[in-house]
């Protein structure tokens, strides 16, 4: 008879964590934290990360925004590879990376504000991009009516159309504030 062969069982976690656009440095802590408890990311959506259970080790995570469809983005991804840095996962552009510091030194992948101003900029464009829809789309808006809706829906439809307006529009004033910031930064 054959042996039969039994695998251990990975052990994983999902965790729900809201961080927002203009908080990945402090998403960034947050999975080298998970990294030190030896849950080590796998993958992640919107407000949901996935992570699988290993060694506990200081593993540095550091996000960037490209667009995936953008002509250098071969050349894009060889950079990082050929610095260190493995692509753990992509999520409507951002990119998580994660390399071992070698004898404590956490390589940057950005090294000047000027840099950092540009990443933000990416992410403003992109979200530039998304907001007419938003305007035109989003109830409550010229094209969809919320009050096609049966009661009480259309007041659902309406308040929830409303706060993701509302949150967009804040996330674009938040994204603009952190590129000013870092533009001023370089005048001073």
């Amino acid at each position: 008879m054959a042996e039969k062969k039994y695998f251990t069982p990975v052990e994983t976690k999902t965790v729900h964590k809201a961080i927002f656009a203009w908080e990945d440095e402090k998403e960034e802590r947050w999975l080298e934290e998970m990294s030190m408890q030896g849950w080590h990311l796998t993958g992640t959506i919107p407000y949901t990360y996935y992570f699988q259970k290993g060694e506990s080790i200081k593993m540095v995570y550091r996000l960037d925004y490209k667009l995936t469809l953008d002509k250098d983005y071969q050349e894009y991804r060889q950079i990082f590879t050929d610095a260190g840095w493995e692509l753990v996962w992509v999520m409507s552009n951002w990119h998580y990376y994660r390399i071992l510091p070698e004898n404590d030194k956490v390589p940057e992948i950005y090294s000047d504000n000027r840099s950092k101003a540009a990443k933000y900029q990416r992410v403003l464009a992109f979200l530039l991009i998304l907001l007419p829809m938003m305007i035109l789309y989003v109830p409550p808006s010229p094209i969809s009516n919320h009050a096609d809706f049966p009661e009480p829906w259309n007041f659902i439809v309406f308040t929830i159309g409303l706060t993701i307006k509302i949150l967009f529009l804040y996330g674009v004033i938040r994204i603009s504030l952190r590129v000013i910031t870092l533009r001023k930064s370089l005048q001073e």
